[in-house]
């Protein structure tokens, strides 16, 4: 996975694109991992149609303070 390529695609409302680079910030895969940025991607996915495990199991994972940093990212 190529990271700029996948998140230029996110960013123009691309799911499958969103919700993969959603996983690559999960899991640190091609990038540093941040789950705050994860928690972003995984969320405009879902909200598009791919629902999965991964952004529950992330939102339990995260502190408080990630979790409303990732809610006013989404805003």
């Amino acid at each position: 996975m190529d990271p700029g390529t996948t998140r230029f695609q996110a960013e123009r409302g691309n799911v499958l694109a969103q919700y993969n680079l959603g996983l690559a910030y999960a899991q640190g895969r091609g990038i540093s991992a941040d789950p705050v940025e994860a928690f972003v991607w995984l969320s405009f996915a879902n909200e598009n149609g791919t629902g999965g495990r991964e952004l529950d199991n992330l939102i339990g994972s995260l502190t408080p303070e990630q979790f409303e940093e990732g809610k006013r990212q989404l805003e």
